[in-house]
Parts: C-alpha cells; structure tokens; sequence
C-alpha cells in the first residue's frame, strides 16, 4: 500500500540508503569482532 501512495520512495535515495546500510553493516562487524577501545587520558 505504502509503495502504491508512494512510487517515488522506491529508488529516490537509493545510493544514499545503500551507503547508510553499508556503514550499519561495517558497525555490525565490528561489534562481532570484538569492541574498539578507546584510551581515554587520565585526569589529574
């Protein structure tokens, strides 16, 4: 129903979702590898 209101959502920003997906899934990825750390400075 939403695709018949709206033609347009189909392929209006698809590069734009595509690379937005990608980032998510690059995140995902990580997060499975295991976590990032972050060396934080040590307050005085």
């Amino acid at each position: 129903m939403v695709r018949q209101a709206f033609p347009e959502l189909g392929t209006a920003h698809l590069p734009e979702r595509r690379k937005m997906m990608q980032e998510w899934a690059d995140y995902l990825d990580k997060l499975k590898a295991g976590a990032e750390i972050i060396q934080l400075p040590k307050s005085a």
